[in-house]
């Protein structure tokens, strides 16, 4: 019997601890970010001025076997808020894009608030790179089942072979690890 209890609470104990330990944000990155990048304002003027983009480059965990490449946009801002849109594009052509909507709301500093249709908090904080929508999006809680923590690149559809834009990409990624985002790689990118 207290071998049965003993067990139970190690499970206990490992289940907690790995609800605790993922998809929280990490107070570290985000000072980091921040210190990195101490003045980034108007980031949803800034991310809707691009149109519709691809990203680039993201977190190892990020690549999803079948995906072909993931687009999205950020509507003109109004009020500090704007509607984001992210569309996932499959190998398969018989495999129907997704699109999902997020609401997104600036504030301030490079960081935005950002709730899914179930009204799930993400959190995005920018670095101010030029030509590149480039992030870290978090979550303080543990229950969220649209992503983690994770780090990426997007660029307008079309720049992306650009050498100011390659520049700009290199740059995040290296600011990026230095803020604590490891294993950033170069995904498929959309090109229509």
């Amino acid at each position: 019997m207290d071998v049965t209890k003993a067990v139970r609470a190690i499970l206990l104990f490992c289940i907690v601890t790995k609800i605790i330990a993922v998809d929280v944000c990490k107070h570290e990155i985000i000072d980091k970010i921040n210190k990195l990048n101490p003045r980034t304002e108007c980031i949803l003027e800034t991310n809707s001025a691009l149109g519709c983009i691809t990203y680039y480059s993201a977190t190892q965990r990020d690549r999803s076997p079948g995906v072909k490449c993931v687009e999205g946009y950020v509507e003109p801002p109004c009020n500090n808020s704007a509607n984001a849109y992210v569309i996932v594009n499959y190998d398969n052509p018989s495999t129907a894009s997704i699109q999902q909507g997020y609401k997104q709301y600036e504030e301030g500093k490079g960081y935005i608030k950002e709730l899914d249709s179930s009204h799930n908090i993400y959190h995005l904080f920018y670095l101010n790179i030029p030509k590149v929508y480039c992030y870290h999006r978090c979550a303080y809680a543990a229950n969220i089942t649209d992503g983690w923590d994770f780090g990426a690149a997007a660029v307008a559809i079309g720049t992306q072979d650009q050498p100011e834009v390659l520049k700009s990409i290199e740059e995040c990624k290296k600011k990026l690890k230095v803020a604590g985002i490891k294993d950033i790689v170069d995904v498929n990118y959309c090109t229509k």
